[in-house]
């Protein structure tokens, strides 16, 4: 929906999760051992994709939209990009894990093999399943859980570091799209005016005419069991500091006090 919004705006182009940016972040060494080399790619890396522009000004703007565990390189896209204007979009443990439960399409793992699989695919762009020393595998809600714990703590990480962001509540960009799109456009410094293209694409579906399309998902009931949440809350309260679904990060949007 953001991606979609930012590309009605005049002399600017958003980028949707360049894969690039992927396999950086799995290139990357969790003990930062190769950080130089990652650095010194990401930089040119996004010089190359911002190269282009019919302008010849410098009033052109890019805006990046890295998938959520894009959190892992933000650190070193900020060191060569300090003015860049950083929004973090999350969803609480349940929403997002149901979410992921519609877009699996009913292909859930479910065998001892399944799950070691899923587990190694996942440990190469999540830190805390990478650093996991059960001795049997992971289970699917187990995986689920901690990838999208890996993500808030990097956030929270990149917090401390002293690196200023705007954090964007999903359910706050559904309930209330446009004061919630004016009010990112004001943290980047954009126009507020003739927003008239930008409110239509938020009515819009942004997977309109995919297999994952709202009307798609809704035909796909998701609920997750009183076990299901059991496993998730129980994997939460193993965590130092996000023990909760619901847990709400630093400098999040708060609707109502602009």
């Amino acid at each position: 929906m953001i991606n979609s919004a930012f590309n009605q705006l005049e002399n600017t182009l958003s980028l949707s999760e360049p894969g690039v940016y992927d396999q950086l972040i799995i290139m990357r060494q969790w003990d930062g051992s190769n950080d130089a080399e990652i650095s010194e790619l990401i930089e040119s890396c996004t010089k190359i994709l911002c190269t282009s522009s019919p302008l010849d000004d410098h009033s052109y703007r890019w805006v990046i939209k890295l998938r959520s565990y894009g959190i892992e390189i933000a650190d070193l896209i900020f060191k060569h990009f300090p003015k860049a204007k950083i929004i973090f979009l999350y969803r609480d443990t349940e929403t997002w894990m149901k979410s992921v439960f519609r877009a699996s399409l009913g292909e859930i793992p479910n065998t001892v093999d399944s799950l070691k699989a899923m587990q190694n695919q996942v440990s190469q762009v999540s830190p805390l399943i990478h650093q996991d020393e059960r001795d049997q595998p992971l289970s699917y809600l187990q995986i689920l859980t901690l990838a999208w714990l890996s993500v808030m703590e990097g956030y929270l990480r990149l917090h401390q570091q002293g690196v200023l962001a705007l954090a964007i509540r999903f359910q706050d960009l559904i309930t209330a799209p446009q004061q919630t799109i004016i009010e990112i456009l004001k943290y980047c410094d954009l126009p507020t005016t003739n927003l008239i293209q930008v409110f239509e694409v938020l009515q819009k579906d942004s997977q309109a005419d995919t297999i994952l399309s709202k009307a798609n998902l809704n035909n796909q009931q998701v609920k997750l069991t009183q076990e299901d949440l059991k496993e998730i809350r129980a994997t939460l309260q193993e965590h130092s500091t996000i023990k909760t679904s619901d847990f709400i990060v630093p400098n999040t949007l708060q609707l109502g006090e602009f």
